[in-house]
């Protein structure tokens, strides 16, 4: 039986373990669902069915709405989290960056995050980390070095990829500094709700063709409410009640499980390259989570507005 003690929820391997199992079947459920539907139109109805579902569950559960500022930050912190992000990805693969090239530019983010944790969250990262940091990017090449192809390649292809991984980093340290003590449901239905409003005119006015097929449904009910909800629940826990560049280190280990996913669920081959980058990456995560000092309590990384 699941000891759901916070405490030891935020000491054990458990919800790591269920972020990367659960944020990497991102990959698997667009490759379900994109044959049906073109992209903005999909996000969209992402973003309304995840804003209504937490709307329904943080009012049966009476929970406090944040107000003023507060609330902005949780729809500034939503916009960066997923809906520039989901954006960035989509645009880049669309305009022709090879899926595998995309990867490797959202695998910044630990970089990126142990770069600025220091500035916007006072927090320390040891030596060890960093290293831990650019070997985890190391094994993310050599996963991902049998996969991609290199053709001519624009700057405009990289730049939503850029933009996405810039977001989602800047995000996940905004929400830790300004949104640690809003309860996630009524945050996330904040949030989710900004970007449906965000991207409601682009899916109405860019057109975009969706097929109500039975595994269109299935891809758009997981995103919604597999990803959408219950990955990012974890996510926020993980955020608020440990370090920044520790939560962060977790997302190497995405791509080496996505590439385990893709092959059970589509037969695509797993090379030796990528054998050895999975246990370089697991090298490189072990170092940054055990490299640091001791992550605060929830009590501590709450802040007060």
């Amino acid at each position: 039986m699941i000891n759901l003690n916070p405490a030891y929820l935020n000491k054990s391997l458990f919800l790591p373990i269920l972020f990367v199992l659960l944020w990497s079947t991102g990959f698997i459920g667009a490759r379900f669902g994109m044959p049906y539907a073109d992209a903005v139109p999909f996000i969209e109805l992402r973003f309304i069915i995840a804003s209504s579902t937490m709307a329904i569950l943080a009012g049966l559960a009476g929970v406090r709405w944040p107000r003023g500022m507060l609330m902005l930050h949780c729809c500034i912190a939503g916009l960066m989290l997923q809906g520039f992000y989901i954006w960035g990805v989509f645009a880049s693969i669309k305009m022709g960056l090879a899926a595998g090239i995309t990867a490797l530019v959202t695998a910044l983010q630990p970089l990126l995050t142990g770069i600025f944790a220091g500035w916007m969250l006072q927090e320390h990262v040891s030596k060890k980390q960093f290293i831990g940091i650019f070997l985890g990017l190391v094994g993310i090449v050599i996963v991902l070095s049998d996969r991609i192809a290199v053709p001519a390649i624009s700057l405009w292809m990289v730049l939503p990829a850029c933009i996405a991984v810039v977001s989602i980093t800047l995000g996940s340290l905004y929400q830790k500094r300004f949104c640690s003590g809003v309860d996630f449901r009524s945050a996330a239905t904040l949030q989710f709700g900004s970007c449906a409003l965000v991207f409601g005119p682009f899916a109405l006015w860019g057109g975009g063709q969706v097929n109500w097929t039975l595994p269109f449904g299935l891809a758009l009910a997981w995103a919604s409410w597999g990803l959408s909800v219950m990955t990012l629940a974890v996510y926020y826990f993980l955020i608020r009640t440990g370090s920044a560049a520790k939560v962060s280190s977790l997302m190497y280990l995405v791509p080496p499980v996505t590439a385990i996913e893709a092959w059970l669920f589509f037969g695509d081959k797993i090379g030796l390259n990528a054998l050895v980058g999975m246990a370089v990456v697991a090298v490189a995560v072990a170092l940054v989570i055990r490299g640091g000092a001791k992550p605060p309590s929830p009590a501590d990384s709450a802040v007060t507005n």
